[in-house]
């Protein structure tokens, strides 16, 4: 309900309708207000009658011209005409009804003291006035009333007339006034409804209508001609031109949004085109800084390779350091490092790493390398036409072949496999083969290095005869030795040795004979002794070992073993044989019974020459009285 109480409301004509009720309201609040004012004139006036009829009969019965009740009849038939029936009542001091016309209450004379009207006439009190009561027939009634007489007869004259009577033609004109404002009030309604529905409603609809199909996007409509109120005709004009104008901004803004859709477009090209070469330039900048840290980290392993390389004196320190190195510069991928024979007929691994090192042979010959045929870079790749080397140990896989140049010499070979392919993390195909190139180049320089210091040093330490280490080896090495040993807490012994009769021997089959038999000597050494035992030449037919961690005991053994061995040699010379060669072996261990290690020599070569004076061929230990058993010399 309240929300049809807006509705209806909401529109014009019934807000025109509205304001008419409102504007009624004032006219019929006039019209009541005299309606009003009308009845209460009428009203005293019908009052000031009975007064003045009530005076007309009180000076009536005081002059006695007739009998009061006979006054009063006359004077009411007289005038009920006039006043519409009035009915006049005339009482004595007691409060008795002395005369009363017409008499519709009873026969005169009664007692009526206690009515209502005669105590309210007494109540009031007063020689005239006016008031509204129940008369003696119970029926109200507007009353005038007079008292007159002396005290002792005194006399009271009421004159009533009905309210309903009263006031009735008051009443009659008032609704005839309502009905007439009524039908001003319906009329004014009608006019209000037709002003609203032709110059308001129609026009405002008109533009409700266009308004709301320009809000849905129809900017062609128009209102047009209206009839109407000159404001809303007005309006009208005003809207269709702002529609106009509207359709026109509206065309305009289309063309320039075409105009920025296209610019917008052109510049996203143009952002598209510098983004990508931004893109290009930062991963091309990000390609280039990856490949400089990995070239500054390649630079670094390798300048730390080659130092280490360079502090190593034989090739065996070099294997781990080079095992580590490039198992960290070619990470995922496998190798291995061939360097040449002494005699040149072979390569032999000197180390490796990776996965598949080990599937390589250990030596393979200089023509199963296509690397070392062409002397330059070999890349074998199986879907390729290059033919894969037949060292390769595993031909699915591709794997680069570098060979290692020193001084104008091919020293060896460095053989990667996987990494043809740039297997590699990181890495492509071209960046594996220079650096591949590059380790070899590295390589062959510094093994080459190598390799000149074990010869120089060999021409130092070893003798060239029998390739034994000689007196300055022993020099140098026994004392660390002896170090070494009193770190761990364990003994050291040496063997001093020579053949017997050597120097008879050169005599009987000549200084050529006695090489052999050196030689020979030097050989079942080299056998017998190996890892840590280390046996050297000190000159002449003299010869010397060196038991790290041997006690007197094991040196012991290892001497008779070694006087055994030399017993059973068969010797021949230009074809002759040589005889039976016997040695005699003198054994002195640190720190027991020798206490000072720079004594263990000269220890060592006194039990030789005890065992020598006790008949030759015979170990003979430091502090020991008896020989080992052997035969005669």
């Amino acid at each position: 309900m309240k929300n049809l109480y807006h509705a209806w409301l909401s529109g014009i004509r019934s807000r025109l309708i509205l304001l008419t009720l409102l504007s009624m309201i004032p006219v019929a609040l006039v019209i009541i207000h005299s309606a009003v004012e009308a009845r209460e004139i009428n009203s005293r006036q019908a009052v000031e009658n009975l007064a003045t009829l009530a005076a007309v009969i009180r000076e009536r019965v005081e002059a006695g011209h007739e009998d009061p009740l006979g006054a009063v009849e006359h004077l009411t038939a007289m005038d009920r005409a006039a006043v519409r029936t009035p009915v006049a009542t005339l009482w004595d001091p007691e409060g008795r009804v002395l005369a009363r016309a017409p008499d519709t209450a009873g026969p005169a004379g009664g007692d009526s003291a206690e009515a209502d009207l005669l105590r309210e006439v007494r109540t009031q009190g007063g020689h005239a006035g006016t008031l509204e009561s129940a008369g003696l027939d119970g029926v109200t009634r507007g009353y005038a009333y007079t008292v007159f007489g002396s005290d002792d007869e005194r006399r009271i004259v009421t004159v009533g007339l009905s309210t309903d009577v009263l006031f009735s033609e008051v009443d009659a004109l008032f609704q005839r006034t309502l009905l007439l404002l009524g039908a001003v009030f319906l009329f004014a309604l009608g006019i209000a409804w037709l002003l609203g529905e032709v110059a308001v409603r129609r026009p405002v609809g008109r533009l409700a209508s266009a308004a709301r199909q320009i809000s849905d996007g129809r900017l062609n409509v128009r209102v047009g001609d209206i009839h109407g109120a000159s404001e809303l005709t007005t309006l009208a004009g005003a809207f269709d031109r702002m529609v106009e104008n509207l359709e026109q901004y509206e065309q305009e803004q289309e063309a320039t949004q075409q105009k920025l859709s296209r610019s917008r477009d052109e510049l996203e090209e143009k952002v598209r085109e510098r983004t990508d070469q931004l893109a290009r330039a930062s991963d091309a900048a990000t390609e280039r800084a990856a490949s400089l840290e990995r070239q500054r980290k390649e630079m670094t392993v390798l300048n730390e390779l080659t130092d280490l390389l360079q502090s190593c004196r034989t090739l065996d320190e070099t294997r781990a350091i080079i095992q580590r190195s490039l198992g960290e510069l070619f990470a995922g991928l496998s190798g291995t490092v061939y360097l040449f024979s002494e005699d040149g007929h072979s390569l032999e691994r000197i180390t490796g790493w990776g996965e598949h090192h080990e599937e390589h042979p250990d030596t393979f010959a200089p023509d199963d390398c296509w690397a070392l045929r062409l002397g330059r870079i070999w890349v074998y790749d199986p879907e390729a036409r290059n033919p894969a080397c037949r060292h390769d140990g595993n031909s699915e896989i591709d794997s680069i072949c570098a060979p290692m140049h020193a001084e104008g010499k091919t020293l060896g070979v460095l053989h990667v496999a996987g990494g043809a392919h740039g297997a590699s993390p990181g890495e492509s195909a071209g960046e594996n083969e220079r650096l591949v190139d590059a380790t070899a180049a590295r390589l062959g320089l510094a093994l080459s290095n190598i390799r000149l210091r074990e010869a120089l040093r060999n021409l130092t330490i070893r003798d060239p005869l029998t390739g034994l280490y000689n007196r300055r080896f022993v020099d140098e090495t026994l004392e660390p030795e002896v170090e070494r040993c009193r770190r761990a807490e364990r003994p050291l012994s040496v063997l001093m040795l020579d053949v017997d009769h050597f120097k008879q021997f050169n005599d009987t089959y000549g200084h050529d004979a006695g090489d052999v038999v050196l030689v020979a000597v030097a050989h079942l050494l080299q056998k017998l002794f190996i890892g840590a035992e280390l046996p050297c030449r000190l000159g002449g037919e003299e010869f010397l070992v060196i038991l790290p961690e041997a006690d007197g005991d094991r040196a012991r053994d290892r001497a008779e073993e070694l006087r055994e061995a030399i017993a059973e040699l068969a010797l021949f010379h230009q074809g002759r044989s040589l005889g039976t060669v016997t040695t005699s072996v003198g054994v002195a261990t640190w720190p027991e019974p020798v206490s000072e290690p720079d004594a263990l020599i000269d220890a060592a070569d006194a039990a030789l020459y005890e065992a020598k004076d006790a008949g030759r061929n015979r170990v003979m230990l430091v502090g020991d009285a008896t020989a080992g058993a052997g035969a005669g010399g």
